[in-house]
């Protein structure tokens, strides 16, 4: 084997076996019409970009976080990469809005994830798939690189597999988690709407109201003769 083969698959090599390094938070906002925002975070060591701005399927290139997580749906509304000195460590945040939590996987960046956001029966149902990678599972010590994810949701939450509070759930797993499908899920209430006086019923006693009164008026007038 000559050199420039013995390079090549060194390469290879080393870009597989980095796929493994990146910390990940996810912080989501849904809206009822299913419509919302997300805080992305990812990172990694600066020495594991040595070979280029691609590290297991995310992007440290502004140019390249533009176009991977922008599509028809959804925009990249804020987007800043920095570097770490005190851990040695490459950042980058961004902030995505989307019209349809369904259409999410239209953009690149997304296209590895199931979504689903729909009423039911008086409720909200939410699923979240981030699909399994093998590769980066079986990497040696991929357990140390955590993937966070965390929803807020319009209205309480009834019943999730992940940490509920409230009106919000998170999710906690680790890259070696990854050689399965990694599932959220989580079913929210719909309130439809106050109700008593402050909900259908005011108005309605209000016309009523109204109603009584001009037929009142209107008998006085009758009996005043104008």
């Amino acid at each position: 084997m000559n050199k420039s083969n013995l390079k090549y698959l060194l390469l290879i090599f080393t870009s597989i076996f980095l796929q493994s390094c990146i910390n990940l938070e996810q912080q989501t906002t849904i809206n009822k019409d299913g419509s919302g925002t997300i805080s992305l975070h990812y990172w990694t060591r600066s020495s594991n970009l040595s070979i280029g701005d691609e590290l297991g399927g995310f992007s440290f290139s502004e140019e390249q976080i533009r176009k991977n997580y922008t599509s028809i749906n959804s925009d990249v509304t804020e987007l800043k990469t920095e570097l770490t000195e005190s851990d040695s460590t490459t950042h980058v945040r961004l902030k995505i809005s989307f019209k349809d939590f369904n259409k999410l996987p239209e953009a690149k960046g997304f296209s590895n994830t199931k979504t689903e956001w729909k009423k039911d029966d008086g409720k909200y149902i939410f699923n979240y798939t981030q699909g399994k990678d093998t590769v980066s599972a079986d990497k040696l010590a991929s357990g140390e690189y955590k993937l966070i994810y965390g929803f807020n949701f319009p209205d309480e939450v009834i019943v999730s597999n992940g940490v509920i509070d409230g009106n919000s759930v998170r999710w906690e797993k680790s890259l070696s988690q990854l050689k399965d499908d990694i599932v959220m899920t989580a079913e929210i209430k719909n309130e439809r709407g106050t109700c008593g006086l402050f909900g259908i019923e005011l108005p309605g006693i209000l016309l009523l109201g109204l109603i009584y009164s001009g037929f009142g008026l209107r008998r006085h007038r009758l009996r005043s003769g104008r």
